[in-house]
């Protein structure tokens, strides 16, 4: 690794390489810019040097050596974990990354040959490369958010107090799923920065949760004008779904925390924001455009709005419906259609969420069983956002599921051809096969939160280990660890941290 001083660093439009700071932390990756402001950023950390990473450097060498110490077995302390994995001399694995100091541990390691092992290193040195990616992050953060404050829908799109029949929609499909097809600069483009793993501040929750709980307020709102039967201007939820998208580009992991919130608010608003908030993930990791990331949750958010038509009783029974309770809960797509007359300023492809997102992709859904390409592909998108939502929701009826348990079960439906496959791929890239704000059991006997999902490695998450297992002690030293760079770390099993995340919802979240 080529050692340089940070003021012989130089402007430019695409580094050649890979920008460490000594502690390990990836200040800049090949090809990004390397703009005034970056430079300033620098020398405000107190960022002195960096490491320009060759062709032919050893990373995992430098990793090795920047960010852990050996320590002899004599000297660990039982707040220390192991910071590698420990073999013995035949190459067989006696202890995975991760594992507490414990006697037990030191005994077991000193019997088999092990004299010393690697551990966290305990000092300061990343603190100045931390302070440099805030502000970094800080700076594109603001940069994407002003971006998004300048995605409109198009006039031409909207319709004023919509009366269309199923059959007109019928009609006017293939042209419609011809418009819905992936076009114009991707909203991906905001999203997928490769940001080293980072603390959020109290303010960045605070900011996350306000958001989510004024999205519900706002819905309830609109539910209860639609009971009342009373025109509404749609216009603020165009807000509502840009305030969304503004908190998917600064902080994603956050606002996907809030799925796993079981608020007391309406239910039905609820729904309908969380399932906006997956919906326009999964959107985002579909490659579709700004305008039609924010066309496409506008109507998810109006998603279920038909079901104001059909009685609570039947919505939150337990049991089985009866046959004619069923056939009310089917009407509900068209008790939906019916009631946007009253909405003013509507996407022409809400229609389609409203009135197609419980059609199913083998023709087993409602109201009119198409099946495949002939769904919408926004309905398509809904349909499953707003199956993994209501799956990990409470109901008077049940407890939610697990938020793994939640995901499986639509991947399974995938599977049995009800949901679109490219879709739940997408959905996984986003949100994880173990889902951001899970809670999950490794391989080293320890509990950790899911905080960050992986797009290309979806069983292999970032989580912060918090806890040991079965005693539930919390750890001396929590690590943040991402699994697709840890192989010999894996998840062995999903666990219900309810009695955590009750205490604190960001717990993990650091």
């Amino acid at each position: 690794m080529k050692r340089l001083a940070t003021d012989l660093l130089q402007t430019t439009e695409a580094l050649e390489h890979d920008v460490y700071h000594e502690s390990g932390l990836r200040l800049f990756q090949k090809s990004e810019p390397l703009a005034g402001e970056h430079l300033s950023f620098l020398s405000r950390a107190g960022v002195n040097q960096v490491f320009l990473r060759e062709a032919e450097d050893n990373i995992v060498e430098f990793m090795r050596h920047a960010r852990y110490v050996r320590v002899p077995l004599e000297q660990l302390r039982r707040s220390q974990v192991l910071a590698l994995p420990v073999y013995d001399e035949a190459g067989r694995l006696l202890v995975d990354a991760g594992a507490p100091a414990t006697m037990d541990l030191r005994r077991y390691l000193q019997k088999a040959g092990i004299e010393s092992v690697s551990v966290h290193r305990e000092d300061d040195l990343e603190r100045p490369a931390r302070r440099f990616l805030d502000l970094k992050r800080e700076h594109t953060v603001e940069r994407r958010r002003r971006e998004v404050t300048t995605i409109h829908l198009r006039a031409a799109k909207m319709l004023l107090a919509p009366r269309v029949a199923p059959e007109e929609l019928a009609a006017g499909a293939a042209a419609a799923r011809e418009e819905a097809l992936p076009a114009g600069a991707p909203l991906s483009r905001l999203v997928d920065a490769d940001f080293e793993l980072r603390s959020f501040s109290d303010e960045e929750k605070a900011r996350c949760v306000r958001v989510f709980h004024e999205a519900v307020t706002r819905m309830a709102a609109l539910y209860d004008r639609v009971r009342g039967a009373t025109e509404i201007d749609a216009s603020h939820l165009v807000e509502t779904v840009r305030d969304v998208l503004l908190m998917l580009v600064a902080d994603k992991d956050l606002l996907l925390n809030l799925l796993n919130d079981q608020p007391p608010e309406d239910y039905l608003a609820s729904h309908a924001v969380k399932t906006a908030v997956a919906a326009v993930n999964i959107a985002t990791a579909s490659g579709y455009g700004d305008e039609q990331v924010l066309e496409m949750g506008f109507g998810s958010l109006l998603n279920d709005v038909g079901m104001v038509r059909v009685a609570p009783e039947i919505r939150g029974k337990a049991g089985e419906l009866t046959p004619d309770e069923r056939r009310e809960m089917q009407a509900h797509p068209a008790h939906g259609l019916a009631l946007l007359r009253l909405v003013s300023g509507v996407p022409k492809s809400s229609l389609y969420v409203v009135y197609q997102s419980h059609e199913r992709f083998n023709g087993a859904g409602y109201p009119r069983g198409i099946r495949g390409e002939d769904i919408h592909p926004f309905a398509r998108i809904v349909a499953a956002a707003d199956a993994y939502v209501a799956q990990a929701s409470r109901r008077p009826y049940r407890d939610p599921k697990l938020p793994y348990h939640s995901m499986e079960a639509v991947i399974r439906a995938a599977s049995e051809r009800l949901f679109d496959g490219r879709v739940v791929r997408s959905m996984l890239e986003y949100l994880s096969l173990f889902p951001v704000g899970s809670w999950v059991e490794l391989s080293n006997d320890t509990i950790a939160r899911v905080v960050a999902a992986n797009k290309s490695n979806y069983a292999r998450p970032v989580v912060q280990m918090l806890f040991e297992a079965g005693s539930a002690r919390p750890l001396a030293r929590p690590a943040l660890v991402n699994l697709a760079a840890n192989p010999a770390l894996f998840v062995q099993r999903p666990v219900n941290g309810a009695q955590w995340s009750a205490l604190d919802r960001w717990h993990g979240f650091s």
